[in-house]
């Protein structure tokens, strides 16, 4: 579907809290259920270190609950200190009365949650501790809520601000005419990819980088990539990611007789230069994104893009301009979308070049932090 940038433009304030003078210190504490290897903790990170780097207005104070997780230590790293949070096991709810203390103790203003056991303990550490309560786990814009986006939901009528990192996911959750509900786009580390060189790879490649779960459909671009190879069979498709899905993505490749044109990567923990090497990248989810970090990278890449039409994807892809949205995962769309940029290197370019600059534009670092600032500052005062 074809669109002219109006409702992408629509969904681009340019400030989205009143501005005002810093003039004071506030302390705010991030609390998060885990922090695995994913998109939320990759933000969470950059929130923390760019606060640390570039505000000193702000104190931030770090708090997980299941511990052990890969960025674990990198937020424990950046922020300026670390929450004791001592919690039983994953559904312990009374570790909000530690939470309380904490909060009491380390004379939080603000307390900052990711995840449904984090936002109860917030929330309620908040209002009992008379701090302000800042619900951040709108996260996805799954079309069914899971169990724990249900129990985040509990929360979000109490929060003085829900904070979400797309459109699509107010929409999902319900919270888009929620008057305490603001959008605050993930940020691009655009720094960190001037050194990024391509992976040394003996052929050309389509890419497609996610976890071999539910919410991706490596499966449906594998049984496409067969329409690719009779125009370019020269081409290979790198699937990067781990999960319970690989085995039955790797039958289908065996069924198809893929074996020697389909490489699975399952060791990889920075994609960048898989990303820069790739001619096109591909992000299918059938259950939508919220806002994607894996489509922002391959933006930032310059690569053009072919994305699955659901979820906030078109909150960051200019459908023909900056890549292409699909309405559907059979094959001849998948397989026609890709060869309708394989035949056309200009439209390549032009494509990914528009992607690049997108990113620049509106989804850079220091806008998301300046933002989260505004929205500290903002909620303080706010009575």
């Amino acid at each position: 579907m074809k669109q002219d940038g109006a409702r992408l433009q629509h969904a681009r304030p340019s400030r989205i809290f009143p501005p005002g003078g810093h003039d004071t210190t506030i302390r705010v504490a991030i609390i998060a259920d885990g922090m695995p290897s994913g998109g939320t903790e990759r933000q969470i990170v950059a929130l923390l270190k760019g606060l640390r780097q570039s505000c000193r207005s702000i104190e931030t104070l770090f708090g997980v609950l299941v511990k052990g997780g890969a960025r674990e230590h990198e937020a424990m790293l950046w922020a300026n200190e670390v929450l004791p949070i001592r919690q039983q096991h994953q559904l312990d709810i009374t570790l909000a009365w530690s939470v309380v203390r904490l909060v009491r103790r380390y004379r939080v203003d603000v307390v900052h949650t990711f995840g449904s056991i984090a936002d109860l303990a917030g929330c309620a550490a908040s209002r009992m501790a008379g701090a302000k309560f800042v619900n951040g786990s709108i996260r996805s814009a799954r079309r069914k809520l899971s169990k724990r986006d249900r129990l985040s939901k509990l929360t979000m009528p109490f929060a003085d601000l829900i904070v979400a990192n797309s459109r699509a996911g107010l929409r999902a959750f319900g919270m888009d005419k929620l008057g305490t509900a603001r959008v605050i786009y993930n940020g691009m580390d655009l720094a960190s990819l001037s050194g990024v060189g391509k992976i040394d790879f003996p052929a050309p490649f389509i890419c497609m980088v996610g976890n071999f779960t539910a919410k991706k459909d490596q499966k449906a671009l594998i049984e496409a990539f067969p329409l690719v190879l009779k125009q370019h069979p020269d081409y290979r498709l790198v699937l990067i990611g781990r999960g319970d899905r690989e085995t039955h993505c790797r039958q289908v490749i065996d069924r198809l007789g893929l074996i020697d044109r389909v490489v699975i990567v399952n060791d990889c923990d920075e994609p960048a230069p898989w990303i820069e090497g790739a001619t096109v990248c591909v992000l299918l989810s059938p259950d939508g994104e919220g806002l994607s970090n894996v489509i922002m990278e391959y933006c930032a890449h310059g690569k053009p893009v072919v994305a699955t039409d659901l979820g906030g994807n078109d909150e960051i892809i200019e459908d023909g301009a900056s890549g292409v949205l699909l309405q559907s995962h059979d094959s001849d769309t998948v397989g026609s979308a890709l060869l309708a940029l394989l035949n056309d290197k200009e439209k390549m370019e032009r494509i990914g070049r528009r992607a690049g600059e997108i990113i620049q534009e509106r989804f850079h670092l220091q806008r998301m932090i300046d933002d989260y600032v505004e929205l500290y500052f903002y909620v303080v005062k706010k009575k």
